[in-house]
């Protein structure tokens, strides 16, 4: 019997292997991303203290404006060096209904104020963005973070447009920006 002419039932046992492979796969991934937002579907919403204060804020109470929700740790470089720049996209589009949301998971909150105090210092300007705590790290595990820091862009509707894993450069500020004026046209 040559190469090209398989038995019935050894052309059975492939079809056969070749069909679970197939199921195991789809499966696999299906239950590997089950829940993770992607562009298109609503954000996970979220209900957070205020890092300074004890006020609470969820995700639904800023529907009408665009939000850029950043989160970090004061631990984090990357985190850090990016926040000049984030406050400054919140002062050029904040008048216009965009809305920075920084969520800090330090494990002790008195970090993330310690830092906040000395970027004011240092920047000679009070945030103008949102401050929330996350103690129990629910936003990343229910955004599926991957890194620090990692921002997420969601439209007025309250639907994620798009998915920024790291810091910002230069080049990522200004495809950021354009997805921002996109966003609140």
């Amino acid at each position: 019997m040559g190469m090209g002419s398989a038995s019935p039932r050894s052309r059975v046992h492939l079809s056969l292997v070749m069909f679970i492979l197939v199921v195991l796969t789809c499966t696999v991934r299906t239950v590997a991303f089950a829940g993770m937002p992607v562009a298109g579907q609503p954000a996970p919403d979220f209900v957070l203290p205020g890092l300074l204060d004890a006020q609470t804020l969820s995700l639904k109470d800023l529907k009408g404006n665009v939000v850029l929700l950043n989160i970090w740790a004061s631990w984090c470089t990357s985190c850090k060096d990016e926040m000049e720049d984030l406050l400054a996209v919140q002062e050029q589009y904040g008048p216009r209904g965009f809305s920075l949301v920084a969520v800090n998971i330090d494990n002790a909150p008195s970090s993330a104020v310690d830092f906040m105090k000395r970027f004011e210092n240092r920047s000679k300007k009070k945030p103008g963005f949102i401050l929330l705590y996350d103690r129990d790290k629910k936003v990343p595990k229910d955004y599926f973070q991957r890194g620090m820091p990692t921002s997420y862009l969601i439209d007025r509707e309250g639907i994620l447009r798009k998915t920024y894993p790291g810091s910002f450069s230069k080049s990522t500020l200004d495809t950021l920006k354009t997805a921002i004026e996109e966003a609140l046209k």
